[in-house]
């Protein structure tokens, strides 16, 4: 999957099969919600639920990302069961070149309820903006612990891109390709608690 970058705007077109990685995770198969419509020309593979597939995007742009340009983006995942969260963390695309950058900041927040949401950290990224070189940073909160049915990300986008850029009144893109909770932990149903309240599983 190769970006092809137009002269001022940021077009891009997919060219081969998207690069991906597996990775399991807690929120595998959540329902999610989006606070800005699809972008038709980057909805991902399977619209919002690409973002709790499992599969993690490259540096290669690929179906694997959600595409949004300009304002903050909220994405809200319902998880299936109460879980005892101890990390989130979200993977987004910083590509300078054609205005794909890190957010300003990343708030996360945790709920109950999937209703009231409390703010639990704010986290910048690390990646220097002006880093040229393609990357895919992986903004997250640990140490938590927490029992929650639903959290939330806020990805600050910051507007019009930096004055340094090739095309300085353009808008920010960003890109984010998945919303992970407890990395490494299997996704969890109503079935499976039942079975480990009756047999202790």
């Amino acid at each position: 999957m190769r970006l092809l970058v137009a002269p001022v705007c940021a077009v891009f077109i997919w060219t081969a099969a998207p690069l991906a990685r597996g990775e399991t995770h807690a929120a595998v198969g959540s329902r999610v919600e989006l606070n800005l419509p699809l972008n038709p020309r980057y909805p991902g593979t399977d619209g919002a639920q690409t973002l709790v597939d499992g599969e993690t995007g490259s540096v290669e742009i690929s179906r694997q990302y959600l595409g949004f340009e300009g304002p903050d983006v909220e994405v809200t995942v319902h998880l299936p069961v109460e879980t005892t969260v101890r990390t989130i963390a979200v993977d987004f695309s910083h590509h300078p070149t054609p205005a794909i950058f890190l957010p300003m900041s990343v708030d996360f927040a945790c709920s109950r309820n999937g209703t009231n949401f409390a703010t639990v950290a704010t986290v910048l990224p690390k990646t220097p903006e002006r880093e040229m070189t393609p990357t895919v940073e992986r903004i997250e909160v640990s140490g938590l612990d927490l029992n929650v049915r639903a959290i939330r990300i806020r990805a600050s986008n910051g507007g019009l891109v930096p004055s340094w850029h090739r095309a300085p009144h353009a808008l920010r893109w960003i890109f984010v390709s998945e919303v992970l909770v407890n990395p490494g932990e299997a996704p969890r149903s109503p079935a499976d608690l039942l079975k480990a309240y009756r047999f202790g599983a």
